[in-house]
């Protein structure tokens, strides 16, 4: 950040530091996005993705969030509409308004829209670690 102080009032230094500062960032997202598109299989652990910015690889489980307008108990918390799910190509038809669908980590499915964020699964524990949760 370069900022020029001849004859520039404090507003103008605060609003040009401003403007570098969501260049620089800009800048750092942009290499983020390119570094995550190259490779999509960085560990992303933590970060919730929405699913208009990227999808997952096809195919690949993650943690997948169905918003809040679908159907849970009355007596869950809020906010753990999260699933494992994959992302699988298909049709737009009927009531699927995207270009692939989720299938579950069993029988279910859900439309295209109906996931909207998603994060990656975390790794499995290492044996050891198993050991002392079993002990």
């Amino acid at each position: 950040m370069m900022i020029e102080l001849q004859n520039i009032s404090f507003k103008e230094f605060i609003d040009q530091a401003i403007e570098d500062i969501r260049k620089e960032n800009a800048s750092f997202e942009s290499h983020r996005d390119d570094l995550l598109q190259r490779y999509p299989d960085i560990k992303t652990i933590g970060t919730i993705i929405e699913c208009s910015k990227r999808l997952p690889p096809e195919k690949k489980y993650v943690l997948g969030y169905y918003g809040d307008d679908n159907w849970t108990d009355e007596d869950d918390q809020d906010h753990v509409n999260f699933i494992v799910v994959k992302l699988v190509r298909s049709k737009v038809e009927d009531n699927n308004k995207l270009p692939y669908k989720w299938h579950e980590f069993g029988p279910g499915q859900f439309f295209g829209q109906e996931i909207t964020h998603w994060m990656p699964l975390p790794d499995a524990p290492i044996k050891s670690e198993l050991a002392e949760i079993e002990s």
